[in-house]
């Protein structure tokens, strides 16, 4: 299984929008080893999402 996803994707599978994450990154809410910048794109540690939010219900 992957460690990283983009914001967009854990968008898709949790219950937490890509906007919200990205505030709370700028407000450096997220610790830094959980979170990584790839050009524009932020990436986020699944592993510490998992711990946080729950899976959205399909």
């Amino acid at each position: 299984m992957e460690k990283w996803k983009t914001l967009k994707e854990v968008e898709r599978e949790y219950n937490i929008s890509a906007n919200t994450l990205r505030w709370h990154i700028n407000k450096k809410n997220i610790p830094e080893e959980y979170i990584l910048k790839i050009g524009k794109t932020w990436v986020i540690d699944i592993n510490w999402v998992k711990e946080h939010y729950q899976k959205r219900i399909n």
